[in-house]
């Protein structure tokens, strides 16, 4: 056990969460640092996260999220970032039970902190479509991990060091308030086709035949299954609708051999860009 008690960062990268962002920051007011980043949004996602915030930037809504990372990054304060989302609630004990287990584990380099996705205030029994790189809150020390300027998995814990599950006996302390109506659902899920499909094809998960035939036969049969319970069966259909979709997009990504673009050079320039303005 250290003396010394680690300090972190928590950082928010949002874009019009005026409806959630004041009960995020309200549980995150204990981090030695509270760091908001502003993505051009239209609301007064400014005005509450003034509120709050120890400091914030704004950014055009221009770059990839990886980018606006990656550069918040380099900006933090402390070694230790937490990244959070607008729509995260912490349990008011995670402050006290994560303090602790940075005092006692000195090899710790990641650890993995368990979302629950509520949707109309109920709590979602699945990881929604298009949120699996969401489903843990981060925290990781930037001195123990390489830290790459691209979509997820983007940390690479340095040797020496490991990654960590929250301890179970801990509770799961992330409630994220997802959407409150179907049309929202509806919007931020075309919104995020194209990112998930540009990520994959970064990522290295070419189109594959099964992405036409298996994957959606898979599907039917999940909504078959649920079919006495007209709220899965939805959310089986949306699953299997938005994944057909997001691989008919990889699969246009590799027909236009659209380069994998080196994004460590393309966030440096971004950082570098900014310190000079």
């Amino acid at each position: 056990m250290t003396n010394d008690k680690p300090k972190v960062t928590a950082i928010v990268i949002c874009h019009n969460a005026a409806a959630h962002l004041d009960h995020c920051l309200r549980t995150l007011r204990w981090a030695d640092e509270l760091f908001v980043v502003n993505v051009h949004s239209t609301d007064n996602t400014l005005e509450i996260a003034s509120c709050w915030a120890d400091r914030i930037i704004s950014w055009p809504d221009d770059q990839p999220r990886h980018v606006v990372r990656q550069c918040a990054l380099e900006m933090a304060h402390h070694p230790w970032v937490l990244i959070a989302q607008p729509q995260d609630r912490l349990d008011e004990n995670f402050a006290r039970d994560l303090r602790a287990l940075l005092s006692f584990e000195q090899s710790l380099a990641q650890l993995h902190i368990p979302r629950d996705f509520y949707f109309k205030n109920e709590r979602m029994n699945k990881t929604p479509w298009g949120m699996h790189d969401l489903q843990n809150m981060l925290l990781f020390n930037t001195h123990r991990c390489e830290v790459q300027a691209k979509p997820h998995p983007f940390i690479q814990v340095k040797a020496g060091f490991e990654s960590q599950d929250w301890p179970i006996h801990l509770g799961r302390p992330v409630r994220s308030q997802w959407f409150n109506a179907v049309n929202q659902l509806v919007k931020h899920w075309l919104k995020l086709l194209p990112v998930e499909a540009r990520n994959r094809h970064f990522n290295g998960h070419p189109f594959a035949l099964r992405d036409l035939s298996t994957k959606p036969l898979r599907g039917m049969l999940n909504m078959i299954k649920h079919a006495t319970h007209p709220g899965e069966a939805a959310w089986a259909f949306a699953d299997t609708a938005f994944d057909f979709a997001s691989s008919i997009l990889v699969l246009m990504h590799q027909l236009r051999r659209t380069p994998k673009l080196d994004l460590n050079q393309q966030a440096n320039e971004e950082t570098a860009k900014r310190q000079a303005a």
